[in-house]
């Protein structure tokens, strides 16, 4: 048996690797992903929030009776993380605002849950922590927030909270920035931490429905073992969306292959309201919309050298065979590009590489696509829808050469629009998009969001069994990096993996000994010390050894 020593030297420039990212799903971990930028405190949707998926708090609490209808009470909510702060964005939907309960729980409001370290105890708050935090819409300081909450967080300063209010047309928006140090959670990617998120509704005086993230359980205010997971992200939030690279080449068949898995996850954020001159769509949620997964949808989307791929689940109660062929009238989504985000104007009109491409449900080959200047580049497309419980997925690989894009590479930056129209009643019913609300994207590609390709094509390793003739140690990707890389080595026969990690004075500051099997070997570095603490930026080197056989590498990281 062999035994393989690796050094390695990380120097990392602004790099977003793909790591999971936040989940839609109740009853699972919550990823935070981490800001550039902090978002403003406003209330306000800010862009970086674009790239945060948009949570929803499906779990009702247990004792009480279900809300009248689905506007009578609904939530959803988005977090980022930096190394000062935890931000939340809460979008609260609620029919009547009321705040004359006798108590603050009684009122509408939302409560934060917090377990610093993630020890989930048995028994009342640990006092070290463990807190709860309420904010009821009538707040005006940070003076109430702990107060009357059963918190155990005597230790937590609230002082330092900055939270924002703002009425919308169904409820209202709550915006939070909370100092990270505070609540005794470790600004490092994979950190873990005790968390539940609840909604509180006043209807009659007193609290009468209540939605959750995690548990419909209501002792969450005060046992931390029933609060769910979140755990910080090293994936990167920025107002212009991160595509990361493709980590192997997808089989499009509508089938979820683990890759997309690691793939960001990205929520729709509007509808569309109005249009030139006057509204287009009389929308009214209320009326509109079934529920809250009605004409909803999220994506996940990487590029390589030849495709840029997207994976879009939507959600609809009500999926319609087409009503007429060819038309913005049924179920459907469309996809929108800027190649060059030159973001022409409407009276400009769109270029050769603006395009809007419709996916109807129940089109199967390229001739049922259509949609608006692009007759003529649709040959390269390939996807594959599927019907699912709550609606279907489409599954979509886009050749860059429709875009008129031929050598794409990291730092390329795109528009892109992408939009769900929904027919529940014989016609267009209500259309959600992922950046804009007003509905003539069509032909305004001014309109459109913005995407960047980050990471490096040439450092996407290749999926591969073969054995090579003789053991090496391979690139790794990306280099430099921000947060995370893989370390790629080839084994000609199976081998313990000695990876040992030295900083520029030759101190070692990791070590890994592990049996791999023969062939490709990946192997994940986040930028820590053996102790788990983060690294300064520079240089470090691996070194692989096999036997006889040994290699050095340099690596760079970049915090």
């Amino acid at each position: 048996m062999k035994r393989c020593l690796f050094y390695i030297i990380f120097v990392a420039p602004l790099i977003f690797t793909h790591t999971t990212y936040a989940t839609v799903t109740a009853d699972s971990v919550l990823w935070v992903p981490r800001a550039t930028t902090p978002p403003v405190i406003d209330g306000k949707l800010d862009g970086i929030w674009h790239s945060v998926t948009n949570t929803f708090m499906e779990k009702h609490l247990s004792y009480m009776p279900e809300p009248e209808n689905w506007f009578d009470l609904w939530g959803s909510f988005r977090v980022l993380w930096d190394d000062k702060n935890m931000y939340f964005f809460v979008h609260v939907i609620d029919d009547m605002i009321r705040t004359d309960g006798p108590n603050p729980w009684n009122d509408d409001s939302v409560d934060l849950f917090f377990d610093g370290n993630n020890s989930k105890t048995f028994k009342d708050y640990d006092g070290e922590d463990d807190v709860l935090m309420r904010f009821a819409y009538n707040f005006t300081s940070t003076d109430p927030i702990l107060n009357e909450t059963n918190s155990k967080g005597d230790w937590f300063d609230p002082s330092n909270i900055i939270f924002k209010k703002l009425d919308t047309d169904y409820g209202w928006n709550l915006e939070i920035s909370i100092p990270i140090e505070d609540l005794k959670i470790d600004a490092k990617p994979n950190y873990e931490f005790g968390f539940e998120i609840e909604i509180n509704d006043n209807d009659s005086g007193q609290r009468d429905h209540g939605w959750k993230w995690s548990t419909g359980d209501n002792d969450t205010w005060r046992y931390a073992n029933l609060l769910g997971t979140a755990i910080l992200s090293d994936y990167v939030a920025d107002s212009v969306l991160q595509v990361v690279p493709a980590p192997s080449t997808p089989i499009i068949d509508g089938q979820m292959d683990d890759i997309w898995k690691e793939i960001p996850e990205i929520s729709h954020n509007k509808y569309v309201t109005h249009g030139e001159g006057a509204p287009v769509i009389p929308f009214d949620m209320r009326i509109m919309l079934n529920d809250w997964l009605d004409c909803s949808f999220t994506y996940r989307t990487m590029w390589d050298n030849n495709y840029i791929y997207f994976w879009i689940t939507g959600y609809d109660n009500i999926l319609s065979v087409p009503f007429t062929e060819g038309t913005q009238q049924n179920d459907s989504f469309e996809l929108f590009f800027d190649g060059d985000n030159s973001k022409r104007s409407q009276a400009q009109g769109y270029d050769d590489n603006d395009m809007q491409i419709r996916f109807e449900w129940g089109d199967i080959t390229i001739a049922n696509l259509d949609g608006h200047n692009n007759p003529d580049k649709l040959l390269g497309i390939r996807y594959v829808q599927n019907k699912t419980e709550k609606g279907w997925v489409l599954e979509v690989a886009i050749p860059f050469s429709m875009l008129e894009i031929k050598n794409p590479t990291r730092g390329d930056v795109l528009g892109f629009e992408i939009q769900y129209n929904d027919n529940d009643t014989g016609e267009r019913d209500a259309v959600a998009r992922w950046f804009s609300e007003n509905n003539e994207c069509y032909m305004n590609a001014s309109l459109f969001g913005t995407v960047k390709l980050v990471g490096t094509t040439s450092d996407i390793p290749l999926v591969s069994h073969a054995k090579p003739d003789e053991t090496q140690l391979k690139t790794n990707y990306p280099n430099p990096f921000t947060s995370t890389t893989m370390i790629q080595i080839y084994l000609s026969s199976d081998a313990e993996v000695l990876l040992s990690i030295y900083d520029v004075l030759g101190h070692c500051v990791y070590v890994m000994n592990k049996h791999q099997q023969s062939g490709l070997c990946q192997i994940r570095w986040d930028g820590n010390d053996q102790s788990g603490n983060r690294l300064p930026s520079g240089i470090y080197f691996c070194r692989l050894q096999v036997e006889d056989f040994s290699e050095t590498g340099k690596i760079i990281l970049v915090r």
